[in-house]
Parts: structure tokens; C-alpha cells; sequence
């Protein structure tokens, strides 16, 4: 869509919007704020995130008013895949190992996505992936699969990792499993991830254990740092922090860590 003056309207015929508009659920209420809560707790940990926004759904141009429920918000992300010149070509890792959108959650390890990473971007690509992986396990995302990890081609030659999206604390509900969408070190469930899970990782991925064990550790620093700094500001509902604090007391790698608060 297009975001004009505070609101969000759809392009004329053959344009290009540059705003993808998010919206409410009725499965998973509350998903805008959120979605935008973890991206800015992302984003001041250092990760690279798109610019984001909450509107009302009145804001949004032809939103369907009765599927909408009193109060309902929208979440609005700025495309990375546009740019002055045109479209930026994206790849999200189904496409790069060949799998249908349906098979999203089939057959690759994230294990196996830090070695292709490695070999289409270089060697800074897994200290990277650690760091995401560590956020997604922190943030309680059951639903990181393959098509919410990106490689973009800003030069049409050379990879990069996209800017992080689709990044939202599944736990805050019932209904999704509680563990992982594709498996690190041979684990799904959110309540086996410890150290040891870490070390697997390391040997499957051909990483060099002692640093992933130091880039472990540095980025559970920062997220519990910038957890502090950022909390109070995020329209996060209680209900939905809570979660994650019980999330945090669940998982052995991040009981280890300390508190989240």
C-alpha cells in the first residue's frame, strides 16, 4: 500500500506500493502489536530491521469494518525490496533449496541453512544466523520456517541477509506448538534448548563451537539489555509479556541467562 498523511491506501492501477499492511487476526489477536513489539526489541539489539508503524484499521483504505473488532490496529512495514532504481530481488530459503511454499516447514535443518548461507553470502553469514536463531528461541517464534529467512540481491550479483521480518512471540498464544519450526542440533521443543543444543548446531553447521558459544552469549546479553530500554515504550499487550516472561523460565538456555524484565 501506500502510507500518505498517516494513512494507508491502496496505489493506483499499475502502481507500486511500498508498504506492506498487516493486518489484525481473529485467531491471534493482538498480532500487529505484537509483531512491531518484537521487531523494535529486535531493532535495539542491534539486528537490521524495516521501518515499521501501528495504525488504527480506520487509517487503512477499504478495510473490511466488520471483520475488524473495536480498537483493532494494523501493523504497516516498510518494503526493503524496493528501491530508487526498482525491485530488489529476494530470495527466502524455500526457493533457494527448491521447496514449494507447503513444504516450508519440511526437510531443511537450520543447521543446513547456516552451511548454504555460508556458501552463497561467506563466512560472516552464520555469526548472523546465530545471532537470528538466538532471537527467534528469545522471542518464543514457533513459526520461523524457511520462508521467513531472505537473502537479497541489492547489486543483482551478491547476497546479503534481508532485514528481519515476519518476527512475532507465538507463544503468546495457546494454539501454536511451543518449539521451533525446522530443528537446531537435532531439537524443536522449546524446553530442550540448552547449551548442548548450541553445540550440535556447531559440529552439524561446521562452525567452530567456541564461537558460537561466544556469539550465544553476547546476544543474550543484548536482548536482555535492550528488553530493559525498550519495554515500557511497546504497545506489547500484558498478557502477551507475561507469556514471554514464562517463555524465558521454561527454556533451560534462557533460564540460564537471567530474568527477563
Amino acid at each position: 500500500m501506500l502510507r500518505e498523511a498517516e494513512k494507508l491506501a491502496l496505489p493506483a492501477k499499475d502502481g507500486d506500493g511500498h508498504w506492506i499492511v498487516k493486518l489484525d487476526s481473529p485467531t491471534f489477536p493482538h498480532l500487529p502489536e505484537n509483531e512491531i513489539s518484537m521487531l523494535e526489541w529486535a531493532r535495539a539489539a542491534g539486528f537490521d530491521v524495516p521501518e515499521c508503524h501501528l495504525h488504527d484499521a480506520e487509517d487503512v483504505q477499504g478495510y473490511p469494518r466488520h471483520f475488524a473488532r473495536p480498537g483493532a490496529r494494523v501493523l504497516a512495514i516498510r518494503r526493503y525490496d524496493r528501491s530508487a532504481q526498482g525491485r530488489v530481488h529476494q530470495e527466502d530459503f524455500a526457493q533457494a533449496v527448491g521447496l514449494p511454499p507447503t513444504r516450508k516447514y519440511d526437510q531443511v535443518t537450520y543447521d543446513a541453512m547456516a552451511i548454504l548461507a555460508r556458501r552463497v553470502i561467506g563466512e560472516e553469514a552464520v555469526d548472523e544466523i546465530v545471532r537470528r536463531l538466538v532471537f527467534t528461541i528469545a522471542s518464543g517464534n514457533g513459526d520461523a520456517h524457511l520462508k521467513n529467512w531472505s537473502l537479497i540481491y541489492p547489486d543483482r550479483i551478491r547476497a546479503r541477509w534481508s532485514p528481519l521480518y515476519d518476527q512475532v512471540a507465538t507463544v503468546a498464544w495457546e494454539t501454536p506448538e511451543r518449539a521451533l519450526s525446522l530443528k537446531l542440533g537435532g531439537v524443536k521443543e522449546f524446553s530442550r534448548i540448552d547449551g548442548s543444543v548450541w553445540e550440535r548446531f556447531a559440529e552439524k553447521a561446521q562452525v567452530d563451537r567456541r564461537r558460537v558459544l561466544d556469539l550465544l552469549a553476547e546476544t543474550l546479553d543484548r536482548l536482555r539489555v535492550a528488553w530493559r530500554e525498550v519495554f515500557s515504550g511497546l504497545p506489547l499487550p500484558e498478557a502477551h509479556a507475561e507469556a514471554l516472561r514464562a517463555h524465558w523460565k521454561r527454556v533451560p538456555l534462557l533460564r540460564a541467562s537471567g530474568a527477563l524484565d
